[in-house]
């Protein structure tokens, strides 16, 4: 298997969420149920969209890359809210908000590379027709 952005997009999304899921006794909150319960959901949500996505970690292949980006990216926004929408940012917020941050920041910043390259590639292949 050739090593690339997306392997490494896809294992850092797997260690998130799994992190995520073992993030309330990590992180000391374990006793609050609804903030357990949030960081729960999102983390299985995210390890069962990269069970789905199509590239080298993905187990079906059935979303593509680009959507499962911003995907990304809106559950990192949701992640980083969540603790003012369900009412449990008294207890914690700082985990929701590290881990929130990063998966939506690797996001954009793949978006970012992964749309530069295709940009490239296309220009490439408009210079090597060209030049015939």
């Amino acid at each position: 298997m050739k090593a690339n952005f997306r392997t490494f997009h896809a294992a850092g999304d797997y260690v998130i969420g799994v992190l995520l899921l073992v993030g309330p006794r990590l992180f000391g909150f374990s006793g609050d149920s609804s903030a357990s319960m949030v960081t729960h959901a999102f983390g299985a949500l995210i390890i069962v969209a990269n069970l789905f996505t199509d590239y080298e970690l993905g187990a079906y292949r059935r979303v593509p890359f680009d959507i499962r980006l911003i995907a990304d990216a809106a559950i990192g926004g949701l992640l980083i809210g969540s603790p003012w929408f369900f009412g449990f940012n008294a207890k914690t917020w700082v985990p929701h908000l590290v881990i929130g941050t990063v998966l939506a920041s690797r996001a954009c910043l793949f978006l970012f590379v992964h749309g530069l390259r295709a940009l490239l590639s296309v220009d490439d292949r408009r210079s090597r027709k060209l030049a015939r």
